[in-house]
């Protein structure tokens, strides 16, 4: 039996999410924008060396470490933004 709708896509949603680097380190933060757009902003900031206020990026361009953006994990999906702060551990 095929499913009444079809899937959406995770990276569609708002919640926490996980980036690894070359090192297997791992970065994990909450968004309230779609993950789809934060990935983007994130390539963004790689692109115009944000490195002052973006821990993602300063990491990768102190260590010379890749970034595996295509790689992101979707953690959880949460629209409300005190849930998505408790689950992040970067509070």
């Amino acid at each position: 039996m095929k499913p009444v709708k079809d899937p959406i896509n995770p990276h569609l949603f708002k919640g926490v999410y996980e980036i690894s680097y070359s090192c297997g380190r791992s970065y994990i933060r909450e968004t309230g924008h779609p993950f789809q757009a934060r990935i983007k902003e994130h390539e963004s900031d790689i692109r115009l060396n944000r490195t002052q206020s973006f821990a993602l990026t300063e990491h990768s361009h102190n260590t010379k470490q890749l970034l595996c953006l295509e790689d992101t994990k979707v953690l959880t999906k949460e629209d409300n933004y005190t849930f998505r702060n408790v689950m992040s551990p970067s509070n």
